[in-house]
């Protein structure tokens, strides 16, 4: 009884493996060799365990109760082959990768498709300011855009020649921060505390970004515009 039910599932396994690469011999050999080596693994196991279980010779019932012992896990190999970029049998490197990278736009496109989106932009972070969120990232910023990921990055670098998404940031918060500085109703505000509410999350982040833009450290800005208005009040 043992030696006909393993003969069957040795039977099954083997058509079941001969099927699959017959039906998906083209998109095997684009596969990874990893996996490609473990059906031809799992094809000749399942040849060995046929020979074993139709040899008319005697067999130990422990040997056919381990033979039979392994066919589960066969199945469950083969359930996990067929499923969707199972064990990496189809491409999924080249698809993901496809669908991770953005169409190829030419320099004309950027120009006439953009112009929408980058108003869009412009209104978030200068009516909105989105900016002043510290947790603010380029997906949040595609969602509340209603646009791909892909299509905001590609705006911010190559329409509006920014290095990144968080040099755009920094654009913003520096700027509102430097006019601040120079506000007379903000003069007893203590810098970091307008830092914060421009959306910078670390003191030391917004230091080395107001001096990448400005040059000087932000009490020296401040300082600056002090020493200017003061002599324009006094002439006045």
């Amino acid at each position: 009884m043992i030696h006909q039910a393993t003969s069957l599932l040795a039977l099954s396994q083997m058509l079941f493996t001969v099927l699959y690469f017959l039906i998906n011999a083209r998109t095997l050999l684009q596969a990874r060799h990893t996996a490609l080596s473990l059906v031809c693994l799992t094809w000749v196991i399942a040849a060995i365990l046929l020979h074993a279980v139709l040899v008319p010779e005697p067999v130990h019932w422990l040997h056919s109760l381990g033979i039979a012992a392994l066919f589960p896990v066969l199945l469950l190999l083969n359930l996990a082959i067929c499923r969707p970029g199972g064990l990496g049998l189809t491409p999924r490197d080249s698809v993901s990768a496809g669908l991770s990278q953005p169409p190829q736009e030419s320099r004309e496109q950027l120009t006439d498709d953009y112009g929408a989106d980058t108003d869009l932009l412009r209104h978030a972070m200068e009516s909105e300011r989105l900016y002043a969120d510290p947790a603010l990232t380029i997906g949040r910023l595609a969602r509340h855009l209603g646009q791909h990921e892909y299509r905001v990055r590609r705006l911010i670098n190559k329409k509006l020649n920014y290095r990144n998404f968080n040099h755009y940031l920094n654009h913003y918060r520096i700027a509102e921060v430097a006019h601040r500085l120079q506000m007379c109703q903000d003069a007893t505000l203590p810098i970091a505390a307008i830092a914060r509410d421009a959306g910078f999350a670390s003191l030391s982040s917004f230091n080395k970004a107001f001096r990448e833009i400005h040059g000087v450290t932000p009490s020296l800005f401040r300082s600056a515009a002090v020493k200017v208005k003061v002599p324009q009040a006094q002439s006045t």
